[in-house]
């Protein structure tokens, strides 16, 4: 790689997309719910805005009207801040609740 010249670290072709989504930790009892902004997403997964750094590994409980039917589950994959309150995430669509 060249000086200034960042991998990429996407396989799939993601569509921009701008949207809102709730989501929380998908824990049981269930954790409180949070507000971010989707900025694109794919078959595979999705990147998001958020207020808060998201735990790389966690398993997220997503729900965005008008994007999707009911709720989706995804695993973070990185998250990295970039200005102080605002964090952009990486997040790999899950199969199923429990799978990461």
């Amino acid at each position: 790689m060249k000086p200034g010249e960042t991998e990429e670290k996407r396989r799939k072709d993601r569509g921009q997309l701008i949207g809102d989504v709730l989501w929380s930790y998908a824990t049981n009892p269930p954790s409180p719910q949070f507000e971010g902004t989707l900025i694109d997403m794919n078959k595979s997964g999705l990147g998001m805005f958020s207020e808060k750094p998201l735990k790389e590994a966690s398993i997220l409980r997503m729900n965005a009207k008008g994007l999707w039917q009911g709720v989706r589950y995804a695993t973070v994959m990185w998250s990295e801040e970039l200005e102080p309150g605002i964090y952009r995430s990486g997040l790999l669509f899950n199969k199923s609740p429990q799978s990461a």
